[in-house]
């Protein structure tokens, strides 16, 4: 009957306590650096530049279309509805324009235009849904009124997600 030293390979009998420790070897580098926090927010950056970028042109087609009569209202009243959402909309596309531009420069430098737009993103959005619920079209959800909805959403979801960028950015402890 073999003994219990007999059993185990001779390799290790011999670490197990006879010799000394080897030393342990030092780990190689991992090649990739793992993506920490900031680069996270680089690259969200980079997605909220662009998403503001489409917002500035959809309002830039939406402000020709009705400057040039492709959209028109009902009456003199709705022209003058849509003119005075055309001001609000200007503001909007232009503060958009500005902080995407910024955003993808630098981040720090770019707050103030991404709050603007994030803000009037947001007022925009609950002022178009206030007036379908006060006109009365959601009454009978049309295909253009579910896509207002939709859009004024949109909206509001692009207003929120830039609100909490910079909450996000603030809290970034600074680059040395």
């Amino acid at each position: 009957m073999k003994t219990g030293d007999e059993q185990t390979p001779p390799k290790l009998v011999y670490l197990r306590g006879r010799a000394p420790r080897a030393v342990a070897r030092a780990r190689k580098p991992a090649r990739r650096p793992s993506i920490g926090p900031v680069d996270e927010l680089a690259s969200e950056a980079v997605w909220l530049g662009r998403s503001l970028f489409v917002v500035a042109g959809a309002i830039g087609v939406y402000c020709a279309l009705i400057l040039t009569g492709s959209i028109q209202g009902d009456g003199e009243e709705s022209r003058h509805w849509l003119l005075s959402l055309l001001v609000g909309d200007v503001f909007v596309g232009l503060c958009s324009a500005a902080g995407g531009v910024l955003l993808m420069r630098e981040v720090k430098r770019a707050s103030l235009y991404v709050a603007l737009a994030a803000g009037a993103l947001i007022v925009v959005a609950l002022q178009g849904l206030t007036h379908l619920v006060v006109s009365g079209e959601l009454v009978e959800l049309t295909l253009t009124a579910r896509l207002e909805v939709l859009l004024r959403s949109a909206t509001m979801a692009l207003g929120v997600w830039a609100i909490s960028f910079l909450i996000r950015a603030a809290k970034r402890p600074p680059q040395a």
